[in-house]
């Protein structure tokens, strides 16, 4: 779809067409997914004050940072919506006001704002949406852009029984100098210059099962590092849905 292909070949052993599989088909075989997705919420933490963003965060907050001809928030939505998505907690508390402005001037009326009366840290806020989602529910970080298959996901996350799945992103580091690896006398054993290493990040995107909200206090400061080991105290269980870095764009370090 992203390519405009709008017709594909399906060949047989011997590479022969035994059929075409056009946009129509592509359409209907994700509706049924969509039908399970459109279900599912999505909880936006936009409350933060973007301090990674530097000064562009003293005059417009986090969710309304320019993105590709729009709003950082507005993709975000966007993105969910196109998977089919229906419902949309939006959690604010820095330069609230100055977010609701946008989102009536711009008629953007199909979701519910979270209001925090104090910060309430990347996970705290859920608390105040106990009572409106009874299943599994999404949650994303408002510098977040990803894109990736809402569907797999989800059914990564039942298929596993997981209490919270949380996406990570594969990505590379490289040490800018000379590694010395040495052996348990102090004695060099090899020097290796520039080594990669290969770590699996989290991107702050998140599919949870509502029971969860159980574990976190009303308006107490709480970050997403604490409630996974909440969880984890819990015996519940976490998992991790991988992708490659180039489906995820860090909007905060840019």
């Amino acid at each position: 779809k992203n390519d405009n292909i709008d017709l594909i070949p399906i060949l047989d052993k011997n590479s022969k067409v035994i059929k075409l599989f056009s946009t129509k088909n592509l359409i209907n075989t994700f509706s049924k997914n969509h039908k399970i997705i459109k279900n599912i919420p999505v909880v936006i933490m936009a409350g933060g004050k973007g301090t990674r963003l530097g000064k562009f965060s003293n005059y417009f907050p986090k969710p309304l940072y320019p993105f590709e001809n729009s709003t950082v928030i507005e993709s975000i939505i966007d993105f969910f919506r196109s998977s089919g998505v229906q419902k949309f907690f939006v959690s604010i508390n820095f330069k609230k006001d100055l977010v609701k402005s946008y989102f009536k001037e711009n008629k953007i009326d199909d979701v519910k704002f979270i209001e925090e009366k104090k910060f309430l840290g990347s996970a705290g806020s859920l608390s105040l949406i106990k009572k409106k989602v009874s299943k599994n529910f999404f949650i994303i970080n408002c510098d977040t852009i990803s894109r990736i298959s809402l569907e797999k996901f989800y059914h990564y996350h039942e298929k596993n029984n997981f209490d919270l799945t949380l996406v990570a992103a594969l990505k590379k580091h490289q040490f800018p100098y000379g590694a010395c690896k040495l052996n348990r006398k102090g004695e060099l054993i090899k020097i290796q210059e520039k080594p990669i290493s290969t770590n699996l990040s989290m991107i702050g995107l998140y599919l949870c099962k509502s029971k969860v909200l159980n574990l976190i206090k009303k308006n107490h400061f709480l970050g997403m590092d604490e409630l996974i080991k909440k969880i984890k105290t819990k015996k519940g269980r976490v998992g991790v849905f991988p992708i490659n870095e180039e489906n995820w764009i860090d909007v905060g370090s840019g």
